[in-house]
């Protein structure tokens, strides 16, 4: 007699699991399909050639006198126009800028009225082709313009290095989001292969931003044309990462 209690006890703690197990079996079932999903990447690659170049060549002068100063300047233009020409540049593919003049002793803030070469003049040719390897073997060769008389500036950040572009990015754009689409699916179909899952329809798909950097570049995602080893670097690497999210079923 004594030992009906216990046997009482066990019965209801066993009816008590049934039921909680039932109703855990019902809640996994009314488990929205919306609410099984998983989030991967792909990444798509490409190595292109620079099919675009403009090339900036500053050039400077500093005199006393303003004429002679202007003078020198376009004689030096004329010597530059002419050596880009000689190497095979067509006349349209060079562009020749104005000119910026500095007075020294127009300068308000300078209370030394005795500089010397008062004025300074700067001027720029800019070299817009699609011939890429005609500049990068003239670029070899310009250092035959300091014997010449040319006093090359390297103002700007990057010098007088040519900046090498990609343009034909819509040429390739529809197949490399393909591919990293592609990529993440793969991915999705291991993880839910371990998750022993199987993976179902798109959710939702972002496309990542597209990146062009120098082909050697340990730089991910800088813009070209804005770092110069990018700029200067005729082979590329277009980059991009899509996200996907993929139901599971």
């Amino acid at each position: 007699m004594e030992k009906k209690p216990y046997i009482l006890f066990g019965f209801i703690l066993s009816i008590g699991l049934v039921v909680a197990s039932l109703v855990i079996s019902l809640g996994l079932g009314k488990l929205k399909p919306n609410e099984r999903y998983v989030t991967v990447r792909g990444l798509a690659e490409r190595n292109v050639k620079s099919d675009l170049v403009i090339w900036s060549l500053k050039f400077k002068t500093a005199g006393e006198d303003l004429v002679t100063t202007q003078s020198e300047l376009d004689k030096q233009k004329d010597t530059l126009v002419n050596f880009l020409k000689k190497e095979g540049f067509k006349e349209d593919e060079i562009i020749i800028q104005g000119i910026r003049l500095v007075d020294k002793q127009a300068n308000e803030y300078s209370n030394d009225m005795t500089v010397s070469k008062r004025f300074v003049l700067t001027s720029s040719i800019s070299v817009r082709t699609n011939n890429v390897e005609l500049v990068s073997q003239t670029q070899k060769k310009i250092s035959q313009m300091i014997s010449s008389g040319v006093v090359l500036s390297d103002e700007n950040y990057c010098g007088n290095m040519p900046n090498y572009l990609f343009t034909q990015l819509n040429n390739i754009k529809i197949d490399m989001l393909k591919e990293a689409t592609q990529n993440a699916r793969d991915a999705g179909k291991q993880f839910a292969q371990d998750a022993e899952a199987e993976l179902g329809t798109i959710r939702r798909a972002t496309q990542g931003y597209f990146s062009i950097d120098a082909l050697d570049s340990v730089q991910e995602g800088s813009s070209s044309g804005t770092n110069c080893g990018d700029a200067e670097s005729i082979m590329k690497k277009v980059r991009v990462v899509s996200t996907v999210d993929f139901y599971l079923n």
